[in-house]
């Protein structure tokens, strides 16, 4: 057994011992020929903050998770530490399906209280009881679109939505909860069985990765002894859909069970796919993990493991001046000794060149590895909340290992839920006293008391737009995606003008008849009129495209005040602005409705702005 799998058998063995509960020794004892490939494999038990490595996103993984979670609203703090404690292990999460939302239609995509940081939110109200409704998360870098397949069913509920990465990889997500309706009898099941089947068959002819997660509310343990749920499982396994899970995922006072799971269709990147149930006390259902290997790594594994740094140390900034300081820029820029008036085009290119090669000399650009302790999170989780959380699981695990009918067995009973209403109150504690006093630092700030709100609320129309339908044509190409967005801009204002009416209206110049007699002129700039600029901008860490920020420009400043003092005086003879000067980072910002249904005419790009 690997280090970081839990023992199964302790922990099971109130209920029998694992091997009674273990799907693949099941299976294994029907009947199949010995050159038959291994298609299920086990899926242990890991703790929450010791997965191994063989689950990170930079092996090449695609990631999924499941999870019962009985009322998103309560657990949204914890599923977001849940994520927290993945992501600083490497395991990055690509597709987080979620049953028993218990969300209505008053819920959608863009409610703030739903949101997780990095992930698109794809709500489904319930229908089948009060218990009922799903969300998928995707992650933001993905595109993903909801597919309507098959009719609602007054038993079950199924979300699907496709999901293709950078690297073009595709898979349908399935997201299901079946409620367990009059004790799961067997025309229940039946009917469920039958619902299904057709779903499996349209998805089952799609060219692509297909992975169906849920609360089935079938105990695959139970397959030799109900015959509809053998029914139901051939139905899947002649879909060629495989279930990865194979250890219970609810454990109750009594018994122990195997409802949810994840089902892949098998193809050559779920072929050597590994799963594992990671012991939470999140909900009482564990929530369960699948690692698709994909064949084709992305191009961007490796920046899971490694992140660019700018050497940006005081030692390094100070460097770079003196180097600034005594370089002769006279040698780049002539005129700076013959005081030549000249395209302040000329003078600038080879100005901002120099400070580009120096920056790059003293300031050098490293490939370093990702420290989790550096991780970005919400600043609310301290580190007491989340190693509380780990405690608190392997409290979870003492417990199911005693015996349910002993003294012991109800007080740590009544520990565990004592623990966990202290644990969710200090959280709620310490998300309150964070933004509270984040609130009163910035009450007379209101530029970043609107950047909390919205950072509060998960608010942010930065979604990449990958693709658009243009004149009825899906454009993916993203030359031709700005190329069109530019044509639009430049056009706009000739096309807006050309629909005013001017007929039997006076012409703009009518109105300039007035002669001028005052005029007005420009001082040149002296060095200390530069300096006092300089030191009046606001600090920032952001930059334009040449990599230089307002507060590096403060700390060189001594190194550039002559040829940019000249540089800045050309222009006001000149009446020249610079060019590279020009240029700005222009951001499309998608609002509402389908990524994929916009623009179908060249003037719905005015609604991404």
């Amino acid at each position: 057994m690997d280090k970081e799998q839990l023992n199964a058998n302790n922990l099971l063995q109130e209920y029998g011992g694992i091997d009674k509960h273990k799907l693949k020794n099941l299976l294994d004892s029907y009947d199949k020929d010995e050159n038959e490939p291994i298609l299920i494999h086990n899926s242990p038990y890991y703790s929450v903050d010791n997965i191994p490595n063989t689950f990170q996103t930079a092996g090449g993984n695609f990631l999924i998770l499941s999870l019962n979670v009985d009322g998103i609203l309560s657990k949204m703090n914890e599923l977001r530490i849940l994520i927290h404690l993945l992501n600083t292990q490497g395991i990055l999460i690509d597709i987080f399906c979620i049953q028993e939302s218990h969300l209505d239609n008053n819920y959608s995509q863009d409610t703030a209280c739903i949101q997780i940081d990095g992930y698109d939110c794809i709500p489904q109200e319930r229908y089948c009881g009060q218990k009922g409704g799903l969300v998928t998360y995707v992650k933001s870098c993905h595109d993903s679109s909801v597919l309507k397949i098959g009719q609602r069913s007054k038993i079950w509920e199924g979300q699907y939505t496709e999901v293709k990465n950078n690297n073009n990889f595709r898979i349908i997500i399935g997201n299901i909860y079946k409620p367990p309706r009059n004790n799961n009898n067997n025309a229940n099941i039946e009917q469920f069985t039958n619902e299904l089947k057709p779903i499996l068959q349209k998805i089952d002819k799609e060219k692509c990765d297909v992975a169906l997660a849920g609360d089935w509310n079938i105990n695959l343990l139970l397959l030799n002894e109900r015959l509809k749920f053998q029914k139901f499982f051939d139905e899947l396994t002649n879909c060629s859909l495989f279930p990865k899970i194979t250890y219970p995922t609810r454990i109750g006072n009594q018994r122990c069970t195997l409802i949810d799971n994840i089902f892949c269709k098998l193809t050559e990147n779920t072929s050597n796919s590994v799963a594992g149930v990671i012991w939470s006390d999140i909900s009482d259902h564990f929530p369960c993990l699948v690692a698709i290997k994909l064949h084709n790594k992305s191009d961007n594994s490796v920046s899971s493991k490694f992140i660019k740094q700018t050497k940006n140390t005081p030692a390094a900034v100070e460097s770079l001046n003196q180097a600034l300081i005594s370089h002769d820029f006279s040698k780049d820029i002539p005129a700076l000794i013959t005081d030549e008036i000249t395209d302040p085009n000329i003078t600038y290119k080879p100005f901002i060149h120099k400070i580009i090669e120096l920056k790059e000399k003293h300031l050098p650009t490293e490939l370093v590895k990702f420290n989790k302790k550096k991780h970005k999170k919400q600043i609310w989780m301290t580190n007491g909340i989340l190693k509380s959380i780990v405690y608190r699981d392997k409290l979870l695990m003492k417990h199911r290992q005693l015996e349910a009918n002993s003294e012991i067995f109800e007080t740590s009973k009544r520990n565990l839920k004592t623990f966990n209403t202290i644990l969710r109150k200090n959280i709620r504690e310490a998300k309150t006293k964070f933004y509270f006093e984040t609130f009163e630092k910035y009450k007379f700030d209101i530029k970043n008391t609107w950047k909390n709100i919205n950072g509060l609320i998960s608010k942010s129309n930065r979604k990449e737009i990958r693709q658009l339908l243009i004149n009825g044509k899906k454009v993916e190409d993203k030359q031709q995606i700005a190329d069109e967005f530019n044509t639009f801009f430049a056009n706009i204002g000739a096309k807006l003008a050309s629909t005013i009416d001017t007929q039997n209206k006076k012409p703009y110049d009518y109105y300039l008849n007035k002669t001028i007699s005052t005029s007005f002129h420009f001082n040149l700039y002296e060095i200390e009129d530069t300096e006092k600029i300089i030191k009046s901008l606001k600090s920032k860490d952001s930059f334009g495209c040449d990599g230089i920020s307002v507060n590096l420009i403060k700390s060189i400043s001594q190194g550039i005040l002559l040829p940019l003092t000249f540089i800045l005086n050309q222009s006001l003879i000149t009446g020249i602005f610079p060019n590279s000067l020009k240029i700005a980072k222009v951001i499309p910002l998608f609002k509402l409705g389908s990524i994929g249904d916009r623009m179908s005419t060249a003037l719905d790009i005015e609604k991404f702005f």
